[in-house]
């Protein structure tokens, strides 16, 4: 008995749906009925009711397929038009961006005077707008948007979706902006300063409103600093400058920047360096030094200069201090080469000496 109340409710469900998968094959059966047999009587104007009652039940796919069956029929008539503008609005809602912007863009430009331009021109920009992918990849859809969307505003400034073009234009723009930062951040850490001083310019000329401006100016510090940190020494000096005058830049837009503290840090060892370098040729001027013992002059002098930045020495006292370690140094260096030249004067002599000599030959009789 429990068995044959199980098996009854159980056979209630089934049997609905044994119904109605049924009725949505008569259905379907019946709708292609009709559709074939619009298509073979040639019935275009109920083909053209039920191409847009197609669309109104959001069956998109059907409702191109017959749009691009009526359109070579319609051409030249007053619905060709809704026919081409149905169709490419099918596209777009079906998420076809590539497609719908490119019968977006026929509809307006082969019928401007149609009552569905505006709102063609509208979706032409926002298929842009669909098709533009994030911050990391390519925003060259992201352009053209913005462009048809202050084409749009221009063509029709009373139009109630301006404030939405100008929304989707704002956050186009700060896409932007972070794919243009994040290209110009990815050379500084890979280690490419140069190249990241370039990209970090070229940033601010191209896009002078970007909110990455105070960033982008504390990055040209960075790498300007970090660029002359990895030079060669005789390259050094003019690249610190480029780091001081990045530091000055930086200061003046933004004196309350967060990230004052580490500019002032780089700035503070630029200009000790900068500094010690023009020490050693000042004091060197005359001197016959090489540029590796200039180097080593320049090592030893910046902890004097650390002391004319805190105020326990002058500069004056330093430039005699260096003074004459140099001239000590190239006295050295000149006793080295007298004593160089010496050695090999000898050396010379002394292998004169060893030769053997030719006697003179006797003349024979």
């Amino acid at each position: 008995m429990v068995k044959f109340v199980r098996h009854k409710r159980e056979s209630i469900p089934m049997k609905f749906s044994n119904i109605c998968l049924i009725v949505s094959v008569l259905m379907l059966f019946i709708g292609c009925t009709s559709l074939d047999k619009m298509i073979r009587q040639r019935d275009y104007e109920a083909l053209y009711r039920y191409a847009l009652e197609m669309y109104q039940s959001k069956k998109n796919k059907k409702a191109i397929y017959l749009f691009d069956q009526m359109e070579t029929v319609f051409r030249g008539t007053d619905k060709i038009d809704t026919i081409l503008f149905y169709r490419a609005k099918a596209y777009y809602n079906n998420r076809d961006f590539i497609t719908s912007n490119e019968y977006f863009d026929t509809f307006r430009k082969e019928h401007s005077d149609s009552p569905f331009l505006e709102e063609a021109e509208y979706l032409y920009a926002m298929s842009f707008y669909e098709s533009a992918p994030m911050t990391e990849l390519d925003q060259s859809y992201s352009m053209m948007a913005i462009t048809a969307f202050q084409q749009f505003k221009a063509r029709y400034p009373n139009s109630p979706k301006g404030e939405s073009c100008d929304e989707m234009i704002a956050e186009l723009e700060n896409r932007i902006y972070d794919k243009s930062f994040v290209e110009c951040e990815t050379y500084y850490n890979i280690g490419a300063y140069n190249s990241a001083i370039t990209s970090f310019r070229n940033a601010l000329k191209q896009y002078p409103a970007t909110p990455h401006r105070e960033r982008i100016l504390y990055m040209l510090v960075k790498s300007n600093y970090e660029y002359a940190k990895a030079s060669v020494e005789n390259k050094q000096r003019e690249r610190y400058y480029g780091a001081i005058d990045a530091y000055l830049n930086f200061i003046s837009e933004f004196p309350e920047s967060e990230y004052r503290k580490d500019a002032e840090r780089m700035y503070e060892i630029a200009t000790r360096l900068s500094k010690g370098e023009e020490l050693v040729e000042k004091v060197g001027e005359g001197l016959n030094l090489t540029d590796r013992k200039k180097a080593r002059s320049e090592k030893k002098m910046l902890k004097a200069i650390d002391k004319i930045d805190k105020g326990k020495t002058t500069e004056e006292a330093v430039e005699e201090k260096a003074k004459k370690q140099m001239e000590a140094m190239q006295l050295r260096n000149d006793k080295k080469q007298s004593r160089d030249s010496l050695k090999q004067s000898r050396r010379g002599t002394i292998i004169e000496e060893t030769l053997p000599t030719e006697e003179p030959k006797q003349e024979k009789e």
